[in-house]
């Protein structure tokens, strides 16, 4: 498997799960969205999935060799990692731009050690196309804990509805931060029409336009 692909994939599995809702008002709303991920577990990941149209998401899954519980299995230990912490806030009306340090399992070096495990161990499946071992093999890299962690500081945009609730403005930034800086390395191998690909994927989750 080309590590474009790899990448693009890993990241689809991340995006494809959090199709969901996100001092100041804005800080407080933010803390409390994120909070919500921070504190989500493998059972709470099931239910959330099991509580959404996913055939066409299992399909996708499907077409690399991973079952709704094995993805479900892998974006729990990706987001075990996930930690934040706010800097600062500013209101203006119905719009917000909140300050903030988002931790995740850094997506760059994700990709070299599923790599490296892959080119190791499994290098015949990866011959015979074997998606299924390809994905046994990922797994077992997010399980393992070797991936290093990556702190990433950006603008989260938040924005009013209802006159009293902000949430996330999803856009390329915040993605980035919470996929672990997977936008900014998609783009860095020459991949941006994968990054746009993307994040367009995960507004449409986030069902944002």
């Amino acid at each position: 498997m080309k590590r474009k692909h790899l990448a693009l994939a890993l990241l689809a599995i991340v995006l494809v799960m959090f199709g969901c809702t996100a001092a100041t008002q804005a800080e407080r709303d933010l803390r409390a969205q994120l909070l919500l991920l921070k504190n989500v577990n493998q059972p709470a990941l099931s239910i959330l999935y099991n509580s959404i149209e996913h055939s066409e998401y299992d399909e996708f899954l499907e077409s690399y060799g991973l079952s709704s519980d094995q993805a479900i299995r892998m974006v729990a230990a990706y987001l075990k990692r996930f930690d934040y912490s706010i800097i600062s806030s500013e209101e203006s009306g119905d719009s917000a731009i909140v300050r903030a340090k988002i931790t995740m399992m850094d997506f760059g070096d994700l990709v070299y050690r599923c790599s490296e495990a892959l080119i190791s161990s499994e290098f015949s499946a990866v011959l015979r196309g074997d998606a299924s071992a390809i994905a046994e093999t990922i797994d077992s890299v997010l399980q393992s804990g070797a991936v290093s962690s990556q702190t990433i500081e950006c603008d989260v945009h938040m924005r009013r509805n209802d006159g009293k609730t902000f949430t996330i403005a999803v856009d390329e930034e915040f993605i980035n931060a919470f996929s672990g800086g997977g936008i900014e390395y998609l783009r860095s191998c020459g991949l941006g029409e994968y990054a746009d690909m993307a994040v367009s994927m995960a507004k449409s989750l986030f069902k944002q336009p």
